[in-house]
């Protein structure tokens, strides 16, 4: 029946129904290559879901290209509306206790991301991202980081992506600072990475760069205060790309020099030092960036 209803609108809801109707049902029993599961495994409700998410999130694009587009604006109101529908089924995959880290990194988290590239809307790209990252726990984020980033860079141009990393960098800031064992991943590494292929690859606004580059600093005051090194290399960043642009000096109204002032207040207020703050190699050549006139 679900296969057999094409408007949008009916079949969005008409699959959020059998989705709330099969919630109680979905088995959640680990695989088991010894066990016969009659009643099925948490694999099968994986497949189940992630198929359900594609069609709905199908449904919820085409959306966008009813009407006449002198709608468009109320077609994408309507969207914003109705996109907790499809976030659903990422809820309800969160709530499968038998889905395992590696269950996550090989079926999961592959199978959301395909569906979230290959259907190239901004809208329904940017919710979707958000939501995994709000959803899942903290602890498959880190282990799943590389992959997470890289399907940034193959997202929309128009989809907010310093947005989407800085959501993601805050809430691996608190989980690693409350998590010693977090520490086994490298996670400024990867991050400065993956930000520098972000970087490259989506040429961001100098302001988005800048404030990455901030949470970045956030990060590595909290979680690394000992390491120096870490806040240098964020500022370094920052100064090289203000040089490979050519950049002489910035406007104290240019929205660029408000999100570095505030990056530049981070290390201040944290060291309430200015002998340990000058040990920071970069930050007087982004000083000279000010314009004071």
């Amino acid at each position: 029946m679900c296969r057999g209803v094409q408007h949008p609108l009916r079949g969005l809801f008409l699959r959020h129904y059998l989705l709330q109707c099969s919630k109680n049902v979905l088995p959640d029993i680990p695989d088991n290559e010894e066990t016969e599961h009659p009643e099925g495994t948490v694999r099968d409700s994986i497949d189940f879901i992630l198929m359900n998410f594609a069609e709905m999130n199908k449904l919820w694009v085409r959306m966008q290209h009813q009407g006449h587009s002198r709608e468009k604006e109320r077609r994408e109101k309507e969207r914003e509306e109705l996109k907790i529908l499809v976030g659903t089924n990422l809820v309800r995959l969160s709530h499968l206790d038998s889905i395992t880290l590696d269950k996550y990194r090989k079926v999961v988290l592959p199978g959301i991301l395909e569906q979230i590239v290959s259907c190239r809307d901004a809208i329904a790209q940017e919710y979707l991202m958000e939501c995994i990252i709000q959803v899942f726990p903290d602890e498959f984020h880190l282990y799943t980081l590389n992959v997470f980033l890289k399907s940034c860079c193959e997202l929309q141009p128009s989809v907010n992506v310093k947005t989407i990393v800085i959501l993601m960098i805050n809430r691996l800031t608190i989980f690693t600072f409350h998590n010693s064992n977090a520490s086994e991943v490298k996670l400024f590494e990867v991050l400065t990475e993956q930000i520098a292929n972000i970087i490259q690859s989506r040429d961001l606004p100098l302001e988005d760069t800048v404030s990455l580059q901030a949470a970045m600093v956030g990060l590595a005051l909290k979680c690394y205060p000992e390491n120096l090194d870490y806040v240098d290399k964020s500022l370094q960043t920052i100064s090289d790309t203000f040089a490979k642009r050519k950049i002489e000096k910035i406007s104290h109204k240019n929205p660029v020099s408000r999100e570095l002032m505030a990056l530049m207040k981070l290390p201040i207020d944290n060291y309430n030092d200015l002998l340990l703050v000058m040990k920071l190699k970069h930050f007087p050549e982004i000083i000279e960036y000010f314009d004071y006139t």
